[in-house]
C-alpha cells in the first residue's frame, strides 16, 4: 500500500528523470569541495597557530624581540622555537592528522565523481 508521501516521491522521481542524478552528482561535488575546503582552512589555522606560538616563546612576548627579523636569531632563540614546535606538535599532531587523512579521502571523493 503507498501512502500520500511516497505517492509524492515517486511522481517527483519520474518527472525529474536523469536530471537529477546530475543535480544530485552537482550537489554532491559542493558539499564534498566545501567540506574539503573547510579542511584545508583548519589545518592553515593550527599551522599559523602553531608558528606564531613557537615565535612567542623564541623570542618572547616584548615587542623588540618580534621586531628582530628569524635570519638574525640566535642558536639559543631556534633552540627555543624547536624546543615549543616539538611541544606544538605533541599538542596538535592528532587533529591535524585527522584532517589531512579526511581531505585526502574527501579529494578521492571529488575526483571519482
Amino acid at each position: 500500500m503507498m501512502n500520500a508521501m511516497s505517492a509524492g516521491m515517486d511522481r517527483v522521481s519520474k518527472q525529474t528523470g536523469a536530471s537529477s542524478t546530475a543535480d544530485i552528482r552537482t550537489l554532491d561535488r559542493t558539499a564534498i569541495s566545501r567540506g574539503l575546503m573547510s579542511r584545508h582552512a583548519r589545518i592553515r589555522e593550527i599551522e599559523a597557530n602553531i608558528d606564531l606560538a613557537c615565535e612567542s616563546v623564541a623570542v618572547g612576548h616584548g615587542t623588540q624581540g618580534r621586531a628582530r627579523r628569524r635570519e638574525e636569531w640566535d642558536d639559543r632563540t631556534w633552540q627555543r622555537y624547536v624546543a615549543e614546535a616539538v611541544h606544538q606538535a605533541r599538542l596538535c599532531s592528532a587533529e591535524l592528522s585527522t584532517l589531512r587523512q579526511q581531505a585526502r579521502h574527501l579529494e578521492r571523493l571529488v575526483g571519482s565523481l
